[in-house]
């Protein structure tokens, strides 16, 4: 009988697995057949280097500065931002110069990013939350000085501009990288004191930090948590969670994570199906 009964669990098991080989290639078809069209259709939107606005207004140069810096063309974001002032004096607002600002900090090029906050600041330019924010970005997940982004947060409060949900998911992001998953606990104790509401890219980097030092029944918890709370994880969460799972082979507990992800409100993507096929064939390898 308890053959019968375990033979019939390796069937189940097999057909699961079948399944979701399934699905994972309707999905990569899915993808591969956007893929070619995404990619030409964004390439075909970068603006070309050289480009310059149809009129010298900061509305026009801000879009051309924030599809350059998407593009990682910082230095067609400074050539803009110098034109605008000297060619055409033409004043940049807030938007333009935290534009700016983020470029040169995801270039890696900090001195020149707080130069250029700190001339906003000098210009009377008012910073507001986004501008603060992209400051605490470059201190928190850049740069690792967490003293320095306390102290931008503690400055715009005192400017009189409260963190928003997108500062402090920031903060909280930069400390779970870092490793400091107790500290970015205290932060979002701190947004529910201010009456801040999370949202799911507020604890997704926490649900990481839990799975990369292997504290799996903490990630559960929170995940679970946050659909008490009525903050939905999304893919992105739960492929952090699955990749997380089948490291520790917890295979059956995956597949019913996708077999109920309809009745959760999420859906998975090529990545999740490429985390859990890839799980079982590194423990073959072994």
């Amino acid at each position: 009988m308890a053959s019968h009964a375990s033979g019939w669990r390796q069937r189940e098991t097999s057909a699961s697995r079948n399944d979701l080989v399934i699905k994972f290639s309707e999905v990569a078809k899915h993808f591969s057949k956007k893929d070619p069209s995404s990619s030409s259709s964004s390439s075909s939107c970068a603006p070309e280097v050289g480009a310059r606005p149809r009129w010298p207004h900061p509305f026009d140069y801000n879009s051309l500065m924030k599809a350059f810096s998407d593009a990682g063309e910082v230095e067609e974001v400074l050539r803009l931002f110098r034109e605008m002032k000297e060619d055409f004096h033409c004043r940049p607002d807030v938007v333009c110069y935290t534009t700016v600002v983020d470029s040169l900090a995801t270039a890696n090029r900090p001195e020149e990013a707080v130069a250029v906050f700190e001339e906003m600041v000098s210009a009377g330019v008012i910073p507001d939350a986004a501008a603060y924010t992209v400051l605490v970005k470059l201190y928190s997940c850049h740069l690792k000085r967490f003293d320095r982004a306390y102290e931008v947060i503690r400055w715009m409060v005192k400017c009189g501009c409260a963190p928003d949900v997108i500062t402090y998911s920031t903060l909280i992001a930069g400390l779970c990288w870092a490793g400091r998953v107790e500290e970015a606990l205290g932060v979002l104790d701190q947004m529910l004191e201010e009456e801040c509401r999370p949202n799911v890219h507020t604890y997704t980097p926490i649900v990481q930090a839990y799975c990369s030092r292997g504290s799996i029944e903490d990630a559960r918890r929170l995940v679970d948590a946050m659909h008490a709370i009525g903050c939905p994880p999304n893919t992105v969460t739960y492929n952090v969670l699955i990749q997380a799972l089948c490291k520790i082979r917890a295979f059956e507990e995956v597949e019913k994570l996708l077999e109920h992800s309809d009745a959760k409100g999420w859906k998975p993507d090529v990545v999740t199906y490429s985390i859990y096929m890839d799980g079982p064939l590194r423990v073959r390898k072994r």
